[in-house]
């Protein structure tokens, strides 16, 4: 009984004080508005970009076999767990355009895929002794979103060419 009468005397002071009830009532949802749009929820995707010097393999058999794509494919499939996006990867025909984004920050990474790519990598499937086949990877080293993007891409790199070689590895990471 003793709640309902200080319920009651409460709410006899709201209506008194309508300026202080409608403050209450409006300020509160805009609050919750601003701390959304100043922290949103949704999850950050680091930019890839891929410069492809590689043509491809060459017809294998009857098939032309471009590992550059599939690997662009592999780097594209990072996804987080509900699905979206991880690496936001672009193709890019020059490495002047790629440095103008790097530096505006517009990409996290850019990874440049060398001319004999495919070749090296059906090489290596069949057996065969191949040269190296360097990967580069370009980024700001004072960017936090570099280390992350860089990782991402070379661990589908690396599992991509140990899919593609069949090379076996006696330590899984």
């Amino acid at each position: 009984m003793k709640v309902l009468v200080i319920f009651l005397k409460s709410m006899r002071e709201q209506i008194r004080d309508p300026l202080g009830l409608s403050l209450s009532l409006i300020f509160a949802p805009c609050f919750i508005l601003a701390y959304a749009l100043f922290f949103p929820s949704g999850s950050t995707s680091y930019g890839v970009l891929i410069l492809d010097q590689d043509p491809g393999a060459g017809p294998v058999g009857e098939a032309h076999i471009d590992h550059s794509d599939q690997l662009l494919a592999s780097i594209q499939a990072i996804t987080y767990a509900n699905g979206s996006p991880l690496l936001e990867v672009k193709k890019i025909d020059d490495r002047f355009s790629a440095g103008a984004l790097l530096k505006d920050r517009d990409a996290e990474v850019l990874l440049i895929i060398p001319d004999g790519f495919s070749a090296a990598i059906e090489g290596a499937a069949r057996g065969e002794t191949v040269s190296p086949n360097i990967v580069t990877f370009v980024g700001d080293l004072t960017n936090p979103y570099y280390a992350v993007a860089a990782v991402m891409v070379n661990a589908a790199l690396d599992q991509y060419i140990q899919a593609a070689t069949g090379a076996y590895r006696p330590v899984q990471i």
